[in-house]
């Protein structure tokens, strides 16, 4: 019964890598210079992070190459991972006179997902834009490659496995150690499901998908809170038992 649940979690830890593994690398977007057309530059950032002011920066150089700071006109529009316009707003010149940049509040980007922008500009009959998609992530980290952290869940699994197995063929006369063995293994796989629940809510997976891996995960923290509070009464009984045997055998 025992290596079944194991193997059991171990296609489920499996089978959310898979999951994790489909997310798509963004991709950028920018347009190249032509005459009477201006060229916007800017930082090409792919990840943001979750509810956090910070600001967007862009150059602007007409079709000579110059860099422009006055006369320009440049507004951005922001839209969601289901295209929703979330935001309208012109650019403003910074203070060093080269860049014009725009301000982000925290509650904007208040989920994880994809984002995307259009950055479009205005001079003197000449008019240019930018787009980019980016992602918005817990810490704006890159998310890419949380699935390598799945070869550790399982290489935890697999140690649980190990000492469940070591524990079951020991002998009653190593009840404690078997005890002990027993309870490495299973917090070793709480520990394995925390972390694949932590990965797969930190990727920006469907809800649907984020709801089932958070209720595996509390219904495998009930699991081992039952397995607990067994162990404790089990031999709490055992104790109080074999403390009778002795206080009768004493009387006797």
């Amino acid at each position: 019964m025992v290596k079944k649940l194991v193997l059991g979690l171990l296609f489920l830890i499996i089978l959310s890598s898979s999951l994790v593994l489909a997310i798509p690398k963004t991709q950028l977007t920018t347009l190249s210079t032509t005459s009477n057309f201006l060229e916007v530059v800017y930082p090409k950032q792919e990840f943001f992070p979750l509810n956090t002011n910070f600001s967007l920066e862009f150059h602007v150089f007409n079709s000579s190459g110059a860099l422009l700071t006055t006369g320009v006109n440049c507004s951005i529009h922001i839209y969601n991972y289901t295209n929703d316009h979330i935001l309208l707003k012109n650019l403003t010149l910074d203070s060093n006179n080269k860049d014009f940049y725009v301000n982000i509040t925290e509650n904007l980007f208040s989920k994880i997902g994809r984002y995307s922008y259009i950055v479009y500009c205005v001079n003197s009959g000449e008019y240019g834009f930018v787009s980019n998609p980016f992602y918005v992530s817990e810490d704006g980290r890159d998310t890419s490659k949380n699935y390598l952290a799945f070869i550790l869940v399982l290489a935890v699994c697999i140690f649980a496995w190990a000492m469940l197995n070591i524990s079951h063929n020991l002998d009653d006369e190593h009840i404690l150690l078997k005890l002990l063995l027993y309870f490495i293994s299973f917090i070793s796989l709480v520990g394995a499901v925390t972390m694949s629940f932590s990965i797969i809510s930190s990727s920006g997976l469907s809800q649907t998908i984020f709801n089932n891996a958070n209720t595996i995960y509390k219904l495998v923290l009930w699991g081992f809170r039952l397995f607990v509070a067994y162990i404790v009464l089990y031999y709490a009984y055992v104790g109080l038992k074999f403390l009778n045997e002795v206080i009768k055998t004493k009387n006797e």
